[in-house]
C-alpha cells in the first residue's frame, strides 16, 4: 500500500470471490501445455547495481520486546504435487487466460478468496509492527471461509549484507514453520518478498541493516534463487510473488527500471521451478494505472497483480503518514466509482494481454466507521465477485484488523461481509 512514509506500517483488506476464472481447454488459455518448459521473459542475472539509494534511518517504529525464534514443526510438507490439471469448468472466454496455461488459469481461479497475514515477518524483525505469528491462527482463517493466505516476507533484512545474500537458516526455518502451519490447514500460501526498501530508492525502517547500494539488486537476485531452490519440491499450492509494490527506483520514468529487473528475478525462479506459478504486478505500488507502461512476460504460469485501496481518503484515514481526516464515512454514490474503475482497468488489460488479474490488497483502516467499514468491504467484494477476479484482503491483525489477536475474535460483521 502506498504511504506518504517509507517506514509506514502497510495496512488493508480484501474480499471473497464465487465467480471463477477456469479453463477447459487449451483453446482458452493461449495454447500452453501444463508440463512444458516455461519460457522467461528475462535473461538470467546480470545484475545492474543501484546507483544511489537513501539509507538514513527513520525511526518510526518501537522496538520489540521479544522476538519471536518459534523451532520448525517436526515434519513439514515437502513432496511436490501432480501439474496434472483438473478439468474446469465454466472455459474462460474473454481472453483472460488466452497466455497462459490451464493449471495456472485454474489455480488463479482456486485462490478464490483470501487473506494477508502481515506486518508479520515483512516488519524488519518479527513483532516490531505486532504480534508474532501463532499457529492457532490458520485453522481460524481457514474456517472463516478463506482458501488463500498471502504471506509477506522481508528477506533482505535476515541476509548478508554482499552482493550473495546468503539468508539465515534461522529465519528461513521460522518461514518453513509459519509455512507448514498454513498447509496443515489446508491453505494455498503466497509467498511474497516484501519491503527491501533500498531496491526501491526508500529509507531504512529502524532495525533494517543498510547495504553498499552497489549490491542492492544482486542480492535481490541472489535472494530469489535460495528461496526458489528450497521450495521448488513444495506442492503447486504454494505460489511466489516476486516483490511487493515495486516503486520509487523502479518507477523512473523513461527508464521502466522494474521492467528490466523482474525478468532477472524471474529467471532465478525458473532455473529450480520452471512450472511454479509466479505473481507479478506493475511498478507504482502495483496500481492499475501502471499497468500502462508494464511490460508482461512471455512466461505461461504467471498471474498479474494489482492492489486497490481506491478512494484513499477513506481506506487509509488513520494510517501512518497520512493526513486524510479522521472520521471519513464510506459514501457508496461517490466511493463506489473510484473502486471499480480501477479493478476495470486492470480487468481490461486481463482481456488485452491475456493473464489472471489477481487483487493482492484491498481494504479500510480500523480508524474508518465501524458500519463503513463494513460497507465498504461489502461493495468491494461484490464488485471483484462480479469481475471473478481471486483476492486477499489486507489485513488479518494490525491497523486493517478483521480479526482482534488482543481479545482473539473476529470482526463478525466484517468477516461476514468478506465471507458471506
Amino acid at each position: 500500500m502506498r504511504f506518504d512514509s517509507t517506514s509506514t506500517i502497510k495496512t488493508g483488506l480484501s474480499y471473497p470471490l464465487t465467480l471463477l476464472l477456469l479453463c477447459a481447454g487449451l483453446s482458452a488459455c493461449g495454447g500452453g501445455t501444463d508440463d512444458a518448459t516455461d519460457s522467461s521473459a528475462a535473461s538470467t542475472a546480470a545484475t545492474t547495481p543501484v546507483t544511489s539509494v537513501a539509507t538514513t534511518t527513520v525511526d518510526t517504529t518501537t522496538p520489540p520486546t521479544t522476538t519471536a525464534t518459534t523451532t520448525p514443526p517436526a515434519t513439514t510438507t515437502t513432496t511436490k504435487s501432480s501439474t496434472t490439471t483438473t478439468a474446469a469448468t465454466p472455459a474462460t472466454t474473454d481472453g483472460r487466460c488466452a497466455s497462459v496455461t490451464v493449471t495456472t488459469c485454474n489455480l488463479a481461479a482456486a485462490m478464490a478468496r483470501g487473506i494477508n497475514m502481515g506486518n508479520m515477518l515483512e516488519a524488519p524483525l518479527e513483532g516490531d509492527w505486532g504480534p508474532a505469528f501463532d499457529p492457532s491462527w490458520p485453522a481460524l482463517v481457514k474456517a472463516a471461509g478463506f482458501t488463500t493466505v498471502r504471506l509477506p516476507i522481508r528477506w533482505s533484512n535476515h541476509a548478508s549484507v554482499d552482493a550473495s545474500a546468503v539468508l539465515d537458516p534461522t529465519f528461513l526455518a521460522r518461514v518453513d514453520f509459519v509455512l507448514a502451519s498454513l498447509q496443515a490447514s489446508g491453505l494455498k500460501v503466497i509467498l511474497d518478498m516484501h519491503h527491501y526498501r533500498q531496491l526501491d530508492g526508500d529509507g531504512l525502517d529502524v532495525h533494517e541493516v543498510g547495504v553498499d547500494p552497489s549490491v542492492v539488486q544482486a542480492r535481490a537476485i541472489s535472494i530469489w534463487k535460495q528461496v526458489a531452490a528450497h521450495y521448488a519440491n513444495q506442492p503447486d499450492s504454494v505460489i511466489f510473488g516476486l516483490y511487493n509494490e515495486p516503486h520509487g527506483i523502479q518507477d523512473a520514468t523513461g527508464t521502466a527500471p522494474w521492467n528490466k529487473l523482474y525478468p532477472k528475478l524471474l529467471a532465478q525462479v525458473r532455473a529450480t521451478n520452471p512450472t511454479r506459478v509466479v505473481i507479478i504486478g506493475p511498478a507504482y505500488w502495483n496500481n492499475p494505472s501502471a499497468l500502462a507502461t508494464f511490460t508482461p512476460s512471455t512466461d505461461q504460469n504467471v498471474i498479474t497483480e494489482i492492489h486497490d485501496y481506491e478512494p484513499y481518503p477513506f481506506s487509509s484515514q488513520g494510517t501512518y503518514g497520512t493526513t486524510y481526516p479522521l472520521g471519513t464515512a464510506f459514501d457508496a454514490a461517490t466511493m463506489t466509482l473510484p473502486f471499480t474503475a480501477a479493478l476495470d482497468v486492470a480487468l481490461n488489460w486481463s482481456k488485452a494481454h491475456g493473464f489472471p488479474m489477481f487483487v493482492g490488497e484491498f481494504g479500510s483502516n480500523i480508524a474508518a466507521p465501524a458500519a463503513s467499514r463494513v460497507a465498504y468491504a461489502t461493495m468491494a467484494r461484490t464488485a471483484l465477485e462480479s469481475r471473478s477476479m481471486p483476492w486477499t484482503a489486507w489485513n488479518f491483525d494490525s491497523d486493517f484488523a478483521v480479526y482482534d489477536t488482543t481479545n482473539k475474535v473476529w470482526n463478525t460483521a466484517l468477516l461476514k461481509a468478506l465471507t458471506p
